[in-house]
């Protein structure tokens, strides 16, 4: 906690918190509002007051992708204005833990970064501190893999822990047509996991192979921060992202802008 003293003699109590920035813009001439992803709460949305003047240090603090520690509080006069919709803090001041500039001077890994932002900013209205703080480690981890190993890697492992922190279950160990158990491939169609007797009558690309599965389902339970390689093939990073970005858009709901860019890139890819 912290306690700052206005001009009339009042005091406010700002609370500390850890948080990744995740998108920031223009509000008027001299303000910021910011989203925050929170270990504790998840998604903050934040105003800063006169941080978008050049000269104001919160402002570094403040950049998309930055790992820092947060002075906050509501926003008693912005939450009296947007009654009914989603609470807003005040930042006062921040603590810069990571920049993480080696990824925003990379257009590619900012691209893979943009798609994680909008997948937690998806979260919003989610509940959960366990799932928040889950959500907030991966992307930490994720942010810090980025620069040095397969992009494209660190999205998918991401995602599939995502995907296990927002509650969808990739656990199947029994196959969804005869409820054998064993060998498992996962199927696009069926959206669930088939024994491999079940699978065989099914047409090709239509559900990933033995081993692309087990990599999966390894993605699924292994912590990005107990992760320091990501080695796999193009082509199989291509599958497994088709079928991460087929599972948060029909099971969660999520999509972003950015994913649909990288989708249309990785497709030309393909097709090349």
């Amino acid at each position: 906690m912290m306690q700052v003293k206005t001009g009339r003699g009042m005091s406010l109590t700002f609370e500390t918190i850890r948080a990744i920035v995740l998108d920031a813009k223009r509000y008027g001439e001299k303000h910021l509002l910011v989203t925050l992803f929170s270990e504790k709460i998840g998604i903050m949305r934040c105003i800063a007051y006169g941080a978008a003047t050049s000269a104001n240090e919160l402002a570094h603090a403040l950049l998309p992708l930055t790992l820092g520690i947060y002075y906050v509080r509501p926003s008693t006069f912005l939450n009296a204005q947007a009654r009914g919709q989603h609470a807003l803090f005040e930042v006062k001041q921040a603590q810069i833990l990571k920049g993480h500039q080696d990824v925003t001077a990379d257009p590619a890994c900012s691209l893979y970064a943009l798609i994680m932002c909008d997948w937690m900013r998806a979260t919003e209205g989610m509940e959960g501190a366990d799932r928040n703080g889950e959500l907030f480690r991966e992307l930490e981890a994720a942010l810090r893999l980025l620069p040095s190993q397969s992009a494209a890697g660190v999205l998918c492992h991401f995602g599939f822990r995502a995907a296990r922190a927002l509650g969808i279950d990739l656990e199947g160990d029994a196959c969804l047509r005869c409820g054998e158990k064993g060998e498992m491939v996962y199927s696009f169609r069926d959206t669930g996991y088939l024994c491999t007797a079940c699978a065989v009558g099914e047409q090709t690309g239509t559900y990933l192979s033995a081993r692309q599965t087990s990599l999966m389902r390894k993605m699924v339970h292994v912590p990005l921060m107990r992760v320091n390689t990501i080695d796999l093939r193009e082509t199989t990073v291509n599958t497994l992202l088709r079928v991460l970005f087929a599972i948060l858009e029909e099971q969660a709901g999520i999509s972003s802008k950015p994913l649909r860019v990288l989708t249309q890139m990785r497709k030309m890819f393909d097709e090349s």
